[in-house]
């Protein structure tokens, strides 16, 4: 009977910890940094409202994106006019998916990929403040 009860204790508490969803909600707005590594340099995130800005070391100049949320894990981000007119090559039309795959306690898993681009890359995005 014991291992009975076991068993169905296990099961129940399983199927609690499968039906849990990732708390994005803390990383939606503040200042964020990426690790220079795997042949991409270091860059600064600061992300409010509708609105990321992305220094990259190195680089001249901020991109400003505008951020929209499709739910609490998932965003798009579109350059601004002001990034097309500094980034001419950069396509119009371009979207980033960004879909936050893993959260830690002050970092999370990123995977981007871009409608124009046959890309898929995957970061860890750490918050700073």
């Amino acid at each position: 009977m014991k291992p009975l009860i076991c068993l169905i204790l296990f099961i129940l508490s399983s199927s609690c910890l499968i039906g849990q969803e990732m708390d994005c909600k803390k990383f939606k707005e503040g200042t964020f940094k990426t690790i220079q590594g795997n042949g991409f340099p270091e860059t600064t995130i600061r992300r409010k409202g509708n609105i990321q800005k992305e220094k990259t070391q190195g680089k001249k100049g901020t991109s400003e994106l505008t951020v929209k949320w499709i739910d609490d894990c998932t965003y798009t981000l579109t350059p601004t006019e002001k990034t097309l007119k500094e980034s001419p090559t950069l396509p119009k039309n371009m979207v980033l998916t960004v879909k936050i795959t893993e959260v830690k306690e002050h970092s999370y898993i990123q995977t981007t990929s871009c409608n124009v681009f046959d890309l898929i890359m995957t970061f860890e995005i750490y918050k700073i403040k």
